[in-house]
């Protein structure tokens, strides 16, 4: 968010990059990105020297994210403003070594290490208006994009015996993506033509938390 004063003013340009707005006073963006993530986990325990093992696992995995940007700038008598949403479903596989080593029959370290690559499909709309009659400002584009990324995970953690069958983990994670849709919108430039379009950045995820695993039946 940002202000001004005087004679000076915030420039904002449509999503197709062919009308430039003086609106001055005010300007403010906001961007929000949700994601949801589901799979499916084949694992293998394999036995290590000592108290220690290695689990394999192969993961499928299933993302959608949705981002949505706003910017407005408002003026004395007028304002203006370009939306974008932009949605991504990405789609791959990951192998992953989980190693564990238990300190005593109740405390263990467990860590994971994974990489993986994946499929993604993205989608942009793009939208800009303003108060003018007639609306000079207003555009709408769409845009799409498709590639494959590739998809790192490394975690570590502390896991206690609850009992025979369960346990509880609280573990530390850091996930990264090289390729999550975003909106490529005109920067604020009189010379720029170039028009509103889906774009890839990469991607940092951290997790923290605590995982309840209780096995059942008679083999556990």
């Amino acid at each position: 968010r940002d202000s001004v004063s005087g004679a000076a003013s915030i420039d904002l340009n449509n999503v197709d990059a062919t009308t430039l707005a003086t609106i001055g006073g005010t300007g403010s963006t906001g961007i929000e990105r949700r994601t949801w993530e589901f799979g499916t986990r084949s694992a293998v325990d394999t036995g290590a020297p000592g108290r220690s093992s290695v689990t394999w696992v192969m993961q499928s995995f299933t993302r959608y994210s949705e981002e949505e940007t706003e910017s407005f700038a408002v003026g004395t008598a007028d304002r203006a403003s370009r939306s974008a949403d932009v949605e991504t479903t990405s789609t791959g596989m990951m192998l992953l070594a989980e190693p564990e080593h238990w300190l005593s029959p109740s405390l263990a370290l467990v860590g994971r290490a994974g990489v993986g690559v994946y499929y993604y499909d993205i989608e942009g709309e793009f939208r800009s208006s303003s108060s003018a009659v007639p609306d000079v400002f207003a555009a709408r584009i769409s845009d799409d994009d498709d590639g494959f990324g590739f998809r790192a995970q490394l975690g570590a953690g502390v896991k206690l015996r609850l009992g025979a069958a369960s346990t509880l983990t609280g573990y530390a994670e850091a996930d990264y993506l090289s390729d999550v849709g975003t909106a490529g919108l005109p920067d604020n430039n009189l010379a720029t033509v170039t028009p509103a379009e889906v774009d890839t950045s990469d991607a940092w995820e951290f997790r923290a938390g605590a995982r309840l695993s209780v096995g059942l039946g008679s083999g556990q």
